[in-house]
């Protein structure tokens, strides 16, 4: 993915290439700080796949999943 990348305004990719959260309570924030039960609740919210794909990453990385 390109470092502009866009999660369909949900979130976008950082210069560094981190994802970082354009909506809620944790707008402006990277997904590596984000509480593990919003990760995980956020999977089950309908959110696009892409979104999906790189929170799942992050819980996996948490050996959360």
């Amino acid at each position: 993915m390109p470092d502009d990348y866009d999660f369909e305004g949900y979130a976008h990719l950082n210069a560094d290439g981190e994802v970082i959260f354009d909506f809620g309570q944790y707008r402006g924030e990277p997904v590596t700080i984000v509480s593990t039960p919003y990760l995980k609740w956020l999977l089950n919210e309908g959110f696009p796949e892409d979104l999906g794909t790189a929170v799942a990453e992050e819980l996996k990385a948490r050996g959360e999943m």
